[in-house]
C-alpha cells in the first residue's frame, strides 16, 4: 500500500506506535528486521517487542492518502487521538521531527567518542580548499615545465653551465 499512515499495536497492553510510509510493506519489513535484530530506533517498542514477542504484535494501516506530502499531517493527526505519555510507544509527539528530542547522557558520550578524531564539515572544507590550491599550482607548473622544457616556471630560459 502506497502512502499509509500505519499502527503497530501491542494486543497485550494496547500501546500504539503510529508511523507513516510511501511504501508500507517495506516499512514493515524494515521495523521487522530491525526489531528482531535488537537495532530499531525506538527503545521503548523494541523492549516490549523482546518481552511480549511477534506474536503479541499486529501491524495495520489506519489511513491512505493520495499524495505523500499529506503524510506528516494526516501521522500527526492520527498521534494526537492519543495520550501520548500513556498510549504510544512513539518517542516524539511531533510527526516527522526531532523537534524536543533529548539525548541521553549516555547517547552523548557514544555521539562524542565515534566522532573524536574525525574531521568538522569546515576544517574538510579548508583542507579541501588548500589541497585544491596545490593541485591547481602543480598543475600549472607541469604544464608549463612540458610546454618548454628549456624555461623555468617563471618563464625564464635556464642558464647552461
Amino acid at each position: 500500500m502506497k502512502n499509509a499512515i500505519y499502527q503497530i499495536v501491542n494486543l497485550v497492553n494496547g500501546k500504539r506506535y503510529i508511523g507513516s510510509a510511501i511504501d508500507f510493506r517495506a516499512r514493515k519489513r524494515n521495523h521487522i528486521s530491525q526489531l528482531r535484530r535488537g537495532k530499531h530506533n525506538n527503545k521503548h517498542l523494541e523492549s516490549s517487542w523482546n518481552k511480549y514477542g511477534f506474536e503479541s504484535f499486529i501491524f495495520e494501516i489506519i489511513d491512505t492518502v493520495p499524495h505523500k506530502s499529506e503524510l506528516i499531517y494526516r501521522e500527526q493527526y492520527w498521534i494526537d487521538k492519543y495520550d501520548f505519555d500513556k498510549e504510544l510507544y512513539n518517542s516524539l509527539p511531533i510527526a516527522g521531527s526531532a523537534l524536543g528530542f533529548k539525548h541521553s547522557k549516555k547517547s552523548k558520550e557514544k555521539i562524542s567518542a565515534s566522532n573524536s578524531g574525525k574531521k568538522r564539515p569546515h576544517e574538510r572544507q579548508k583542507t579541501h580548499a588548500k589541497s585544491k590550491t596545490t593541485h591547481s599550482r602543480l598543475k600549472t607548473w607541469k604544464t608549463t615545465f612540458r610546454k618548454n622544457k628549456a624555461t623555468n616556471v617563471k618563464g625564464q630560459a635556464w642558464k647552461k653551465e
